[in-house]
């Protein structure tokens, strides 16, 4: 598994072409599933528009989806694509509605008011790094506590939880690029005493 961009919460942007509105929304769904519900959704919600041209990209079988919706191929879905390509984006769907102004854009005009769609609310969005790795959980004695806080503290490493009993555990997340460091490290500062062992694979945000 690799490390992906993706964006943390929906987003929605606006703006007018010739008279045209364009309203672009962009979400993130975890499987082509959420993708089509998210587009269905926003197609219900603007049943009067002409067209809701939509793309999503999911890292999943790296799926990638785009219709024009009734514009002329090419002008549409695939620039609202090539966007999230571009920003390296997944697991994350846009639908771009538009409400015909009365005055054509032209193959070129349509091309870049779908661009500027996506690249607008991409630009908006809270965009987030998806990091693979494991939780690791470390169990010492309260005297080691003020030695392996710290450094766990210095590298960044996020603290899941922490459980206070007879003894400290700690359940924190790592990279998978830097978890056996983390174990070499902890046993060597502990002299062996740590109780340290791998829990889950998963993605986390960092």
């Amino acid at each position: 598994m690799k490390d992906y961009k993706t964006i943390a919460e929906p987003i929605k942007t606006e703006f007018t072409e010739k008279k045209s509105r364009f309203i672009t929304y962009l979400a993130p769904v975890k499987s082509e599933a959420e993708a089509t519900a998210f587009i269905s959704k926003i197609a219900a919600e603007h049943r009067e528009a002409r067209h809701v041209v939509y793309a999503y990209s999911l890292l999943d079988g790296q799926i990638k989806r785009f219709s024009d919706a009734g514009e002329p191929s090419g002008t549409a879905g695939m620039p609202t694509l090539e966007v999230l390509l571009h920003k390296e984006l997944y697991n994350v769907a846009v639908a771009t509605v538009r409400y015909f102004g009365g005055i054509l854009l032209g193959t070129g005009g349509l091309t870049r008011a779908y661009s500027k769609g996506a690249s607008d609310a991409a630009a908006a969005a809270n965009v987030i790094t998806r990091t693979w790795g494991d939780t690791v959980e470390i169990v010492i004695s309260y005297n080691l506590y003020g030695k392996v806080s710290p450094y766990i503290s210095s590298k960044g490493f996020p603290i899941i939880s922490s459980d206070f009993s007879d003894n400290v555990s700690i359940l924190i997340f790592t990279p998978k690029k830097d978890t056996d460091a983390l174990i070499a490290e902890i046993i060597d500062m502990t002299n062996g005493s740590a109780q340290i062992s791998k829990k889950d694979e998963l993605f986390f945000d960092i």
